[in-house]
């Protein structure tokens, strides 16, 4: 994750702090929540679309992942946020699950990097 974020953003491995990944980490969550809250009006605003939340506010809807991604980073970095397409029949809680796992390990190997 470390390595993508430097990589999209030119900033270097130092500018991220173990803090901010730990924050990364409890910040998803908090997105992934959000969204859940908010999946019936995002559907009727956006099927198929991306959604961009940052903590518990729904930041706005793009039509591609690229341009919900410069969004964010724009507005965001180096605070979390959460680029997500909003669809229909997904297991939201497994999605929860699975993309705090994913998360989570991917703060693992940054925690690597950094030291």
């Amino acid at each position: 994750m470390l390595e993508f974020v430097m990589e999209r953003t030119g900033c270097p491995a130092q500018w991220f702090s173990a803090r901010q990944v730990d924050m990364a980490t409890d910040g998803l969550k908090i997105e992934l929540e959000t969204y859940a809250a908010n999946k019936d009006e995002l559907l009727a605003k956006g099927d198929g679309k991306f959604v961009v939340i940052s903590e518990r506010a729904v930041v706005g809807i793009w039509e591609t992942f690229e341009d919900a991604l410069h969004a964010g980073y724009e507005r965001f970095l180096p605070r979390p946020f959460l680029v997500k397409r909003i669809q229909r029949g997904e297991d939201t809680q497994g999605d929860l699950d699975a993309e705090l796992a994913a998360w989570e390990a991917a703060s693992d190997e940054a925690w690597g990097a950094i030291d």
